[in-house]
C-alpha cells in the first residue's frame, strides 16, 4: 500500500510539471483537480511517504504560478 500511495504522489508531481507548459485556465483547473487528489491520497496515506511533502510543495508552488490562495 505504502508503494502505490508513494506513486501517487510521485503522479501528482508529474502533474504539476506536465501543468507549467498549460495556459492558465488550465493552470487552475489543474491546481483544483490536484489539491483534491492530495486529499484523497491523504486518506490513505496513514504513514506519510516521502513523496508527500514533495507534492504539497509541487502543487502549491503551482499555486503560486496561477496566483490562487491555498
Amino acid at each position: 500500500m505504502a508503494a502505490a500511495v508513494s506513486e501517487e504522489y510521485r503522479m501528482v508531481i508529474a502533474d504539476v510539471q506536465a501543468a507549467d507548459a498549460a495556459i492558465d485556465s488550465e493552470r487552475r483547473r489543474t491546481l483544483a483537480r490536484l489539491r483534491r487528489e492530495l486529499r484523497r491520497i491523504g486518506l490513505r496515506d496513514h504513514f506519510p511517504a516521502p513523496e508527500r511533502e514533495q507534492a504539497r510543495a509541487a502543487v502549491e508552488a503551482l499555486a503560486v504560478l496561477v496566483d490562487v490562495p491555498g
